[in-house]
């Protein structure tokens, strides 16, 4: 073979190999979704961009596991794929969840000292409503990186809940609305404490998502109680939680 043909084969393989760059080996490439992606530049450019996109996110995640589990829940549904079409909708579904997840980060990073701040009662820790019919009730940020409404006991012998009783599931408790949107909520019980969550997957992101992107909250009852909840310090809150979690 000529130098001349040599040059065009060489140049040709070059153009392919970085037209469809992934994040991944497509040399072991074993699911459908792997597969197609590896063959269609279409798909490879958008998982080269995705893949900058989560090196960005990964780098400046404050709460690491919670972001580890995002990453494999999205890496889940993806292997689902066995269409174009489904990983095409999967690149469009997880360009918005890092996306958001970027804007968290940077709210946290240029946060101002302004914020609420979260204080530590005990195991909890809980951001106080800055008005409302009583002072009762806190949003409470879990271990899990759950949100959650905390219910605190007004009395020790009486409480929202039974000291006595164990709860074994959640019982159904009526929507609330959470910036004038309503959702579907569960309650639990510990030590005479109710906590309220978000039944939903949907009424969970959003709650958290409001708290992590510092905006004010107001979340009305069913009984017509309201409690406004500021901006907060999300990264002193993050913080704390890690240094809990390091003394456990």
């Amino acid at each position: 073979m000529s130098k001349l043909k040599l040059f065009v084969v060489f140049t040709f393989l070059l153009q392919i190999g970085t037209a469809n760059a992934v994040s991944f080996d497509c040399s072991k490439a074993k699911s459908y979704s792997e597969k197609l992606i590896c063959n269609n530049s279409e798909l490879s450019e958008l998982d080269d961009k995705l893949n900058s996109l989560y090196q960005k996110v990964k780098l400046e995640s404050t709460d690491k596991k919670a972001f580890r589990k995002i990453v494999s829940d999205l890496w889940n549904e993806r292997e689902k794929c066995k269409t174009e079409s489904c990983v095409r909708q999967w690149y469009s579904n997880a360009f918005r969840e890092y996306s958001s997840l970027n804007e968290i980060n940077e709210n946290i990073i240029n946060e101002s000292e302004n914020y609420a701040e979260w204080y530590i009662d005990g195991a909890l820790i809980i951001l106080p409503p800055l008005e409302g019919v009583s002072k009762n009730r806190f949003l409470m940020y879990g271990d899990d990186g759950t949100i959650a409404i905390f219910i605190a006991s007004k009395s020790k012998g009486n409480g929202f809940c039974d000291n006595s009783v164990q709860i074994d599931g959640p019982l159904e408790y009526p929507p609330i609305l959470i910036n004038g949107e309503y959702y579907k909520t569960y309650k639990s019980c510990l030590y005479g404490n109710g906590f309220i969550v978000p039944k939903t997957e949907i009424g969970k992101a959003v709650l958290k998502e409001l708290v992590m992107k510092m905006k004010p909250i107001k979340i009305s009852f069913g009984d017509g109680d309201e409690f406004n909840y500021p901006p907060s310090n999300v990264k002193r809150m993050l913080e704390r939680v890690e240094k809990m979690k390091q003394a456990k």
